[in-house]
């Protein structure tokens, strides 16, 4: 089709947004930890329990939990409040409503919380410096996802373009970032 003369048939633009994601469990620390990190499973459990008993940073690892009782958002808050100050600036990017986070069943929820919760911080006080330096990845790991749970979510328009050449179809598509949301926190590139 190289040098065909073409037409675009059809272009639309849609508004879209992703939700932020859910705290961690083990498995989804497994999968976002090899996929971020390239740890095994088996490193990340390791990595996650030293993080939980020797550095008392992280909850309890071994959950199947993506959620936190409601009797936790103190707990919450004053995790947030100590986090290192490498994280202030996500903090205090936080929406708030009457000084308050935004209270979401994606993130509390009594009934999908049984013996344990997901996994997130701490309220202890904590120098990653001091950590190795997978400890510090998957630290950071967890902290980002724990923030970005109460970020808003991500939004874009998504524009799709049908272009006929030479008898063919040609489907283009791109979009353009609206609201960074939660991603401000990840640090996730969007996708085209």
């Amino acid at each position: 089709v190289s040098g065909q003369p073409a037409r675009v048939t059809r272009a639309q633009t849609q508004p879209k947004r992703e939700l932020p994601p859910q705290l961690f469990d083990l498995t989804s620390l497994h999968r976002e930890a090899n996929r971020a990190l390239g740890f095994t499973a088996d490193k990340t459990l390791i990595t996650a329990q030293a993080l939980y008993e020797g550095r008392k940073a992280l909850t309890y690892p071994r959950t199947d939990r993506r959620h936190l009782p409601r009797d936790m958002a103190g707990r919450v808050y004053k995790a947030m409040e100590i986090l290192p100050a490498a994280y202030a600036p996500y903090v205090s990017g936080l929406p708030r409503k009457n000084c308050k986070l935004p209270f979401s069943t994606r993130v509390f929820d009594d009934a999908k919380v049984t013996d344990h919760h997901a996994i997130i911080p701490t309220g202890q006080q904590v120098d990653p410096d001091k950590f190795t330096p997978d400890e510090r990845a998957l630290y950071d790991l967890v902290v980002r996802r724990f923030l970005a749970a109460f970020y808003p979510a991500f939004e874009y328009e998504q524009t799709t373009i049908i272009t006929h050449c030479a008898g063919q179809a040609f489907r283009s598509t791109g979009r353009v970032v609206t609201a960074q949301g939660w991603k401000a926190v990840t640090g996730e590139p969007p996708r085209a």
